[in-house]
């Protein structure tokens, strides 16, 4: 969300987002299926972190990456253009 935001708002002194309605509004919010897959993977993040602080939990936060992705429906190209 941070990045697109970064796409739509204007930027104040010291480069900070505007962080205000007419912004938000274009905020795409998606609905589906994967949130209970989400909800499994961030509390295994946290379960990790807990136990271990500073675990490697990067493939956790990829497979989060990869349902987020799907979504929203997003394209390779658009993948990369996030990723890169």
């Amino acid at each position: 969300m941070g990045w697109f935001l970064g796409n739509i708002s204007n930027r104040v002194r010291g480069g900070y987002l505007r962080f205000i309605a007419q912004y938000v509004e274009q905020m795409p919010i998606a609905t589906g299926n994967e949130s209970d897959a989400i909800e499994v993977l961030v509390k295994e993040i946290l379960s990790r972190v807990a136990a271990a602080p500073g675990a490697d939990v990067s493939d956790l936060e990829a497979a989060i990456d990869a349902h987020v992705y799907r979504l929203y429906g997003l394209t390779e190209a658009e993948i990369g253009l996030i990723e890169g």
